[in-house]
Protein backbone atom coordinates (compact mmCIF):
# COMPACT_ATOMS: atom_id res chain seq x y z
CA UNK A 1 0.00 0.00 0.00
CA UNK A 2 1.43 3.42 -1.35
CA UNK A 3 2.04 5.83 1.77
CA UNK A 4 -0.93 7.76 1.73
CA UNK A 5 -0.56 11.71 1.59
CA UNK A 6 -2.90 14.77 3.13
CA UNK A 7 -3.56 15.80 -0.40
CA UNK A 8 -4.18 12.29 -0.97
CA UNK A 9 -7.35 12.39 1.73
CA UNK A 10 -8.98 15.40 -0.61
CA UNK A 11 -8.76 13.21 -3.65
CA UNK A 12 -10.17 10.11 -1.31
CA UNK A 13 -12.87 12.50 0.15
CA UNK A 14 -13.69 13.78 -2.98
CA UNK A 15 -14.57 10.76 -4.93
CA UNK A 16 -16.84 9.67 -1.59
CA UNK A 17 -18.89 12.20 -1.91
CA UNK A 18 -18.87 12.04 -5.40
CA UNK A 19 -20.66 8.56 -5.39
CA UNK A 20 -22.20 8.62 -2.04
CA UNK A 21 -24.50 11.26 -0.29
CA UNK A 22 -26.84 10.13 2.05
CA UNK A 23 -27.52 6.82 3.97
CA UNK A 24 -30.11 5.74 6.77
CA UNK A 25 -26.76 5.53 9.24
CA UNK A 26 -26.75 9.50 10.22
CA UNK A 27 -30.40 9.77 11.07
CA UNK A 28 -30.15 13.89 11.10
CA UNK A 29 -28.48 13.87 7.81
CA UNK A 30 -30.68 15.55 5.16
CA UNK A 31 -29.00 15.41 1.67
CA UNK A 32 -29.69 18.99 -0.01
CA UNK A 33 -33.20 18.95 2.28
CA UNK A 34 -33.98 16.84 -0.41
CA UNK A 35 -37.47 14.50 0.20
CA UNK A 36 -36.79 11.16 -1.46
CA UNK A 37 -40.01 10.43 -1.67
CA UNK A 38 -42.36 12.56 -4.52
CA UNK A 39 -40.07 14.28 -6.85
CA UNK A 40 -41.60 17.50 -9.00
CA UNK A 41 -39.85 18.40 -12.20
CA UNK A 42 -39.96 22.44 -13.34
CA UNK A 43 -41.05 21.59 -17.36
CA UNK A 44 -41.68 17.69 -17.81
CA UNK A 45 -42.46 17.16 -14.52
CA UNK A 46 -45.68 19.62 -14.36
CA UNK A 47 -48.57 17.03 -15.00
CA UNK A 48 -46.27 14.07 -13.61
CA UNK A 49 -45.76 13.46 -9.52
CA UNK A 50 -43.32 10.57 -9.56
CA UNK A 51 -42.11 8.71 -6.39
CA UNK A 52 -38.34 7.78 -5.83
CA UNK A 53 -37.04 4.85 -4.78
CA UNK A 54 -36.09 5.21 -1.27
CA UNK A 55 -32.33 5.33 -0.09
CA UNK A 56 -31.34 6.36 -3.49
CA UNK A 57 -29.28 9.94 -4.40
CA UNK A 58 -28.38 10.72 -7.58
CA UNK A 59 -25.12 13.14 -8.58
CA UNK A 60 -24.34 15.74 -11.61
CA UNK A 61 -20.86 14.69 -11.97
CA UNK A 62 -19.24 17.33 -14.45
CA UNK A 63 -15.07 17.52 -15.14
CA UNK A 64 -14.40 20.24 -17.04
CA UNK A 65 -12.02 19.94 -20.20
CA UNK A 66 -9.41 22.46 -21.53
CA UNK A 67 -8.87 26.27 -21.14
CA UNK A 68 -11.83 26.85 -22.97
CA UNK A 69 -14.03 25.99 -20.10
CA UNK A 70 -16.00 23.55 -21.96
CA UNK A 71 -17.21 19.99 -20.11
CA UNK A 72 -15.24 17.07 -20.71
CA UNK A 73 -17.53 14.80 -19.13
CA UNK A 74 -21.13 14.60 -17.97
CA UNK A 75 -22.14 11.86 -15.74
CA UNK A 76 -25.12 11.37 -13.75
CA UNK A 77 -24.09 8.90 -10.79
CA UNK A 78 -26.94 7.13 -8.53
CA UNK A 79 -26.10 5.47 -5.36
CA UNK A 80 -28.11 2.84 -3.87
CA UNK A 81 -27.52 2.82 -0.03
CA UNK A 82 -29.23 -0.36 0.63
CA UNK A 83 -27.62 -2.13 -2.36
CA UNK A 84 -24.33 -0.60 -2.14
CA UNK A 85 -24.05 0.22 -5.65
CA UNK A 86 -22.95 3.08 -8.16
CA UNK A 87 -24.66 2.95 -11.73
CA UNK A 88 -23.17 5.63 -13.97
CA UNK A 89 -24.79 7.08 -16.91
CA UNK A 90 -22.70 8.89 -19.20
CA UNK A 91 -24.06 11.97 -21.52
CA UNK A 92 -22.63 12.57 -24.46
CA UNK A 93 -21.78 16.15 -24.17
CA UNK A 94 -22.78 17.15 -28.01
CA UNK A 95 -26.51 16.39 -27.88
CA UNK A 96 -29.06 18.58 -29.41
CA UNK A 97 -31.90 19.19 -27.53
CA UNK A 98 -34.11 21.65 -27.11
CA UNK A 99 -33.61 24.62 -24.68
CA UNK A 100 -35.53 28.08 -24.37
CA UNK A 101 -37.43 27.21 -27.59
CA UNK A 102 -34.52 26.14 -29.70
CA UNK A 103 -32.60 23.02 -30.69
CA UNK A 104 -29.25 25.50 -31.43
CA UNK A 105 -27.88 24.43 -28.35
CA UNK A 106 -26.30 21.54 -26.44
CA UNK A 107 -25.73 20.70 -23.59
CA UNK A 108 -22.21 21.23 -23.28
CA UNK A 109 -23.34 24.82 -24.76
CA UNK A 110 -26.07 25.33 -21.84
CA UNK A 111 -22.90 25.05 -19.65
CA UNK A 112 -20.68 27.22 -21.64
CA UNK A 113 -23.58 29.99 -22.49
CA UNK A 114 -24.48 30.20 -18.99
CA UNK A 115 -20.78 30.07 -17.30
CA UNK A 116 -19.59 33.32 -19.36
CA UNK A 117 -22.76 35.19 -17.64
CA UNK A 118 -20.93 34.97 -14.47
CA UNK A 119 -19.15 37.57 -12.77
CA UNK A 120 -16.30 35.47 -11.55
CA UNK A 121 -15.32 32.03 -11.77
CA UNK A 122 -16.95 30.56 -8.51
CA UNK A 123 -20.03 32.20 -9.23
CA UNK A 124 -19.71 31.49 -13.19
CA UNK A 125 -19.43 27.45 -12.03
CA UNK A 126 -22.28 28.13 -9.81
CA UNK A 127 -24.79 29.45 -12.74
CA UNK A 128 -23.29 27.10 -15.46
CA UNK A 129 -24.01 24.18 -13.17
CA UNK A 130 -27.74 25.41 -11.97
CA UNK A 131 -28.64 26.11 -15.86
CA UNK A 132 -27.55 22.31 -16.87
CA UNK A 133 -28.75 20.25 -13.90
CA UNK A 134 -32.24 21.89 -14.58
CA UNK A 135 -32.14 21.16 -18.54
CA UNK A 136 -30.80 17.81 -17.38
CA UNK A 137 -33.81 17.05 -14.96
CA UNK A 138 -36.08 18.24 -17.52
CA UNK A 139 -34.84 16.53 -20.71
CA UNK A 140 -34.02 13.56 -19.22
CA UNK A 141 -35.95 13.64 -16.29
CA UNK A 142 -34.01 12.25 -13.51
CA UNK A 143 -33.61 14.13 -10.85
CA UNK A 144 -30.38 15.16 -9.44
CA UNK A 145 -30.16 15.64 -5.83
CA UNK A 146 -26.09 16.96 -5.72
CA UNK A 147 -23.43 18.24 -8.84
CA UNK A 148 -19.96 17.65 -8.34
CA UNK A 149 -17.64 20.20 -10.87
CA UNK A 150 -13.64 19.26 -11.60
CA UNK A 151 -11.24 21.40 -13.24
CA UNK A 152 -9.05 19.49 -15.68
CA UNK A 153 -5.97 20.69 -13.34
CA UNK A 154 -8.02 19.23 -10.08
CA UNK A 155 -8.11 16.12 -11.88
CA UNK A 156 -4.81 16.01 -12.89
CA UNK A 157 -3.82 16.28 -9.04
CA UNK A 158 -6.09 13.91 -8.12
CA UNK A 159 -4.19 11.25 -9.74
CA UNK A 160 -0.91 12.55 -8.93
CA UNK A 161 -2.10 11.98 -5.07
CA UNK A 162 -2.42 8.39 -5.91
CA UNK A 163 1.36 7.83 -7.63
CA UNK A 164 -0.54 7.71 -11.27
CA UNK A 165 -3.08 5.08 -12.26
CA UNK A 166 -2.35 2.06 -14.26
CA UNK A 167 -5.13 1.71 -17.01
CA UNK A 168 -5.02 -0.55 -20.39
CA UNK A 169 -6.93 1.36 -23.67
CA UNK A 170 -8.71 -0.47 -26.13
CA UNK A 171 -6.48 1.53 -28.54
CA UNK A 172 -2.99 3.50 -29.26
CA UNK A 173 -3.16 7.30 -28.42
CA UNK A 174 -0.60 9.67 -29.62
CA UNK A 175 -0.67 13.21 -28.03
CA UNK A 176 0.76 16.45 -29.70
CA UNK A 177 3.47 16.52 -26.95
CA UNK A 178 4.70 12.94 -27.85
CA UNK A 179 3.18 11.19 -24.56
CA UNK A 180 1.60 7.69 -25.68
CA UNK A 181 -0.40 5.39 -24.07
CA UNK A 182 -1.58 2.38 -25.39
CA UNK A 183 -3.43 -1.69 -24.88
CA UNK A 184 -0.45 -2.94 -22.84
CA UNK A 185 -0.78 -1.83 -19.18
CA UNK A 186 0.24 2.03 -18.67
CA UNK A 187 1.28 4.34 -15.70
CA UNK A 188 -0.16 7.62 -16.42
CA UNK A 189 0.98 10.73 -14.42
CA UNK A 190 -1.94 13.06 -13.76
CA UNK A 191 -0.69 15.28 -16.64
CA UNK A 192 -0.92 12.55 -18.86
CA UNK A 193 -4.40 11.70 -17.31
CA UNK A 194 -5.92 14.54 -17.57
CA UNK A 195 -4.73 14.56 -21.28
CA UNK A 196 -6.25 11.43 -21.75
CA UNK A 197 -9.72 12.36 -20.45
CA UNK A 198 -10.20 15.98 -21.90
CA UNK A 199 -8.73 15.13 -25.52
CA UNK A 200 -10.57 15.05 -28.52
CA UNK A 201 -9.03 13.85 -31.52
CA UNK A 202 -10.46 10.18 -30.92
CA UNK A 203 -10.85 9.96 -34.56
CA UNK A 204 -14.02 8.27 -35.74
CA UNK A 205 -14.49 5.22 -33.12
CA UNK A 206 -18.03 5.43 -31.60
CA UNK A 207 -17.67 7.46 -28.40
CA UNK A 208 -13.99 6.55 -27.78
CA UNK A 209 -13.49 9.16 -25.22
CA UNK A 210 -16.59 7.89 -23.36
CA UNK A 211 -14.46 4.62 -23.25
CA UNK A 212 -11.53 6.65 -22.24
CA UNK A 213 -13.46 8.13 -19.25
CA UNK A 214 -14.65 4.82 -18.39
CA UNK A 215 -11.42 3.38 -18.41
CA UNK A 216 -10.29 6.50 -16.02
CA UNK A 217 -12.96 6.74 -13.58
CA UNK A 218 -12.34 2.42 -13.09
CA UNK A 219 -8.97 2.98 -12.71
CA UNK A 220 -8.73 5.92 -10.25
CA UNK A 221 -11.73 3.84 -8.04
CA UNK A 222 -9.51 0.93 -7.88
CA UNK A 223 -6.62 2.92 -6.83
CA UNK A 224 -8.76 4.42 -3.79
CA UNK A 225 -10.01 1.02 -2.82
CA UNK A 226 -6.26 -0.56 -2.79
CA UNK A 227 -5.00 2.62 -1.12
CA UNK A 228 -7.41 3.88 1.97
CA UNK A 229 -6.36 3.14 5.30
CA UNK A 230 -9.29 2.89 7.59
CA UNK A 231 -7.16 4.70 10.38
CA UNK A 232 -6.96 7.60 8.41
CA UNK A 233 -10.58 8.46 7.41
CA UNK A 234 -11.11 10.68 10.02
CA UNK A 235 -8.49 12.95 8.37
CA UNK A 236 -9.77 13.29 4.86
CA UNK A 237 -12.94 15.93 5.73
CA UNK A 238 -9.86 18.60 5.82
CA UNK A 239 -9.17 19.26 2.74
CA UNK A 240 -12.29 18.32 0.38
CA UNK A 241 -13.17 22.20 -0.15
CA UNK A 242 -9.93 22.81 -2.01
CA UNK A 243 -10.46 20.23 -5.13
CA UNK A 244 -14.20 20.40 -6.30
CA UNK A 245 -17.11 23.07 -6.06
CA UNK A 246 -20.18 21.25 -4.89
CA UNK A 247 -23.58 21.33 -3.15
CA UNK A 248 -23.08 18.28 -1.05
CA UNK A 249 -23.67 19.88 2.60
CA UNK A 250 -20.92 19.18 5.32
CA UNK A 251 -21.89 16.94 8.59
CA UNK A 252 -20.57 15.57 11.42
CA UNK A 253 -19.02 12.16 10.48
CA UNK A 254 -21.16 11.83 7.75
CA UNK A 255 -18.07 11.83 5.17
CA UNK A 256 -16.17 9.06 7.25
CA UNK A 257 -19.05 7.11 6.37
CA UNK A 258 -19.38 7.89 3.14
CA UNK A 259 -15.77 6.81 2.07
CA UNK A 260 -16.25 3.96 4.20
CA UNK A 261 -18.81 3.17 2.17
CA UNK A 262 -16.96 3.63 -1.00
CA UNK A 263 -14.30 1.26 -0.04
CA UNK A 264 -16.80 -1.33 0.46
CA UNK A 265 -18.57 -1.38 -2.99
CA UNK A 266 -16.74 -3.94 -4.99
CA UNK A 267 -15.88 -3.05 -8.69
CA UNK A 268 -18.46 -5.77 -10.13
CA UNK A 269 -20.92 -3.21 -8.35
CA UNK A 270 -19.94 -0.50 -10.16
CA UNK A 271 -21.52 -0.13 -13.28
CA UNK A 272 -21.28 1.93 -16.40
CA UNK A 273 -23.68 2.97 -19.98
CA UNK A 274 -24.17 5.84 -22.37
CA UNK A 275 -26.79 7.57 -23.76
CA UNK A 276 -27.34 6.30 -27.15
CA UNK A 277 -27.42 8.58 -29.49
CA UNK A 278 -27.65 9.24 -33.39
CA UNK A 279 -25.27 11.32 -35.80
CA UNK A 280 -26.42 15.04 -36.99
CA UNK A 281 -24.68 17.06 -39.37
CA UNK A 282 -25.81 20.45 -39.15
CA UNK A 283 -23.16 21.87 -41.48
CA UNK A 284 -21.33 22.96 -38.89
CA UNK A 285 -19.59 19.31 -37.54
CA UNK A 286 -21.32 16.22 -36.87
CA UNK A 287 -23.53 16.37 -33.22
CA UNK A 288 -25.71 13.92 -31.94
CA UNK A 289 -29.25 13.13 -31.51
CA UNK A 290 -30.85 11.16 -28.72
CA UNK A 291 -32.40 7.87 -29.55
CA UNK A 292 -35.43 8.07 -27.50
CA UNK A 293 -36.02 3.93 -26.78
CA UNK A 294 -33.06 3.41 -26.21
CA UNK A 295 -32.59 6.00 -23.78
CA UNK A 296 -35.72 5.63 -22.09
CA UNK A 297 -34.47 1.62 -21.71
CA UNK A 298 -31.63 3.09 -19.47
CA UNK A 299 -33.46 5.36 -17.55
CA UNK A 300 -36.63 2.78 -16.74
CA UNK A 301 -34.08 -0.78 -16.51
CA UNK A 302 -30.41 0.31 -16.00
CA UNK A 303 -30.85 3.48 -13.52
CA UNK A 304 -34.15 2.38 -12.31
CA UNK A 305 -35.06 5.26 -10.06
CA UNK A 306 -38.63 5.85 -9.71
CA UNK A 307 -41.52 3.55 -8.47
CA UNK A 308 -42.71 3.48 -11.58
CA UNK A 309 -41.31 3.71 -15.19
CA UNK A 310 -41.49 6.80 -17.76
CA UNK A 311 -43.90 6.05 -20.93
CA UNK A 312 -42.77 7.16 -24.16
CA UNK A 313 -45.68 9.81 -24.03
CA UNK A 314 -44.50 11.59 -20.60
CA UNK A 315 -40.43 11.15 -21.94
CA UNK A 316 -41.63 12.89 -25.04
CA UNK A 317 -43.00 15.92 -23.80
CA UNK A 318 -39.67 18.13 -23.93
CA UNK A 319 -37.96 16.49 -26.56
CA UNK A 320 -39.90 16.24 -29.68
CA UNK A 321 -39.07 18.68 -33.01
CA UNK A 322 -41.52 20.19 -34.44
CA UNK A 323 -40.33 22.50 -37.18
CA UNK A 324 -40.03 22.21 -40.45
CA UNK A 325 -36.05 21.77 -40.30
CA UNK A 326 -36.22 18.91 -37.43
CA UNK A 327 -37.09 16.41 -39.56
CA UNK A 328 -34.66 14.60 -39.64
CA UNK A 329 -33.96 14.89 -36.38
CA UNK A 330 -37.27 13.82 -35.60
CA UNK A 331 -36.90 10.96 -37.69
CA UNK A 332 -33.40 10.02 -35.85
CA UNK A 333 -35.22 10.32 -32.27
CA UNK A 334 -37.79 8.02 -33.21
CA UNK A 335 -34.96 5.36 -34.57
CA UNK A 336 -34.68 1.74 -33.22
CA UNK A 337 -32.87 -0.90 -33.34
CA UNK A 338 -29.98 0.77 -30.69
CA UNK A 339 -29.18 -1.57 -27.15
CA UNK A 340 -27.35 -0.37 -24.71
CA UNK A 341 -24.48 -1.75 -22.99
CA UNK A 342 -23.38 -2.51 -19.23
CA UNK A 343 -19.69 -2.63 -18.27
CA UNK A 344 -18.61 -3.38 -14.91
CA UNK A 345 -15.50 -1.40 -13.23
CA UNK A 346 -14.05 -4.69 -12.69
CA UNK A 347 -13.83 -5.83 -16.68
CA UNK A 348 -13.37 -2.62 -17.86
CA UNK A 349 -10.09 -2.25 -15.29
CA UNK A 350 -9.40 -5.90 -16.91
CA UNK A 351 -9.37 -4.66 -20.46
CA UNK A 352 -12.76 -6.24 -21.32
CA UNK A 353 -14.25 -3.32 -23.01
CA UNK A 354 -14.40 -2.64 -27.17
CA UNK A 355 -14.98 0.01 -29.03
CA UNK A 356 -18.90 -0.13 -30.41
Amino acid sequence: MHKITRTVLSFLLVFSMIFLSSCSFFKDFSPGGIDPGTVKNQKSFDSLVITKNPNQYTFLYLIEGASSGSLASVMMVKFDVDANTLKILQIPTDTYIRANGSIEKYYNTVYTDAKNDGSSTAHAIELAVASLKTVIQNHLMMKVDYFIHVTKQGFAKMVDTVGGVDVKLPFVISFPDGTRAGQDKSKLTGAQAANLYTYGGYSAEFRAQYHIHKILTSAILGALKSGVDSTILSLCALEIRECITTDIPSSGGADVYLLKKLTETAMNDVSFTIIRTQSYSDGGGDSSVMVKQATLNIINEFFDMYSVKISDEEFDSSKLFYLPSDKLMTELYNSSGLAFIVYTAAEVISGKITIS
